[in-house]
């Protein structure tokens, strides 16, 4: 339980939840990210080293309990089935 919890929090960490006016002001695929801020987002680096073992285990996330691929699609593309 605790796990599930914490995942949640990470996820809305991650993604920020809109407030409801924000909700309605802003479209989905609309970038989060301000244009001023653009380069500094893209400089950033991941702090998990790039090993097949932590492939595995974000991919194990992706399409399990972290049921990302729900909007993100089995790809990434954005063409899950609850994208729409």
């Amino acid at each position: 339980m605790r796990g599930t919890m914490l995942l949640s929090l990470c996820c809305l960490l991650v993604a920020g939840e809109p407030s409801s006016s924000e909700a309605a002001e802003r479209h989905m695929m609309q970038p989060r990210v301000p244009a001023d801020k653009l380069a500094e987002a893209r400089a950033l680096a991941s702090p998990l080293p790039n090993s097949a073992e932590i492939v595995e285990k974000g991919k194990a996330l992706y399409h399990g309990k972290g049921t990302c691929f729900n909007c993100h699609g089995t790809d990434g593309g954005g063409n899950g089935p609850g994208a729409a």
